[in-house]
């Protein structure tokens, strides 16, 4: 998970390398854990490919269904510590192409109710007190 307020050393996006393109849909390769988390292994997540950088690393938004299989205390933890848990940036080579599972809209809908459910209360309190 990538902090939302670290700053941004990446090397500049390109649009294709090793055979990926930005908009192709991946999943992790089995046995890949997250970066930032080592007890949490993401083998088999799904997302597409939003920016790939001349370094061999992708910038991968994840698709509704992984997200919606997500732990809720995680994000709970990573929303609460400023990590972007909707997204990844792994190496190229620990992804593979698929199919799609859903558009890009859907995950967006997933997020937004995600969201909605775990903080509507820390977001809107006036109506909850």
């Amino acid at each position: 998970m990538k902090k939302i307020n670290d700053k941004d050393e990446s090397p500049k996006a390109v649009s294709e390398l090793n055979g990926f393109k930005m908009g192709d849909f991946v999943k992790v390769k089995d046995g890949i854990k997250d970066p930032d988390d080592d007890k949490t292994t993401i083998g088999n997540w799904c997302g597409r490919i939003a920016e790939i950088y001349d370094n061999g690393i992708a910038l991968i938004k994840w698709d509704s269904i992984t997200i919606r299989g997500m732990n809720i205390k995680n994000i709970r933890k990573y929303e609460k510590e400023g990590f972007l848990w909707g997204e990844i940036n792994l190496g190229l080579y620990e992804l593979e192409k698929t199919t799609p599972r859903d558009n890009e809209d859907d995950a967006d809908e997933e997020i937004s109710k995600i969201l909605w459910q775990c903080f509507r209360k820390e977001y809107f309190p006036e109506y909850y007190d």
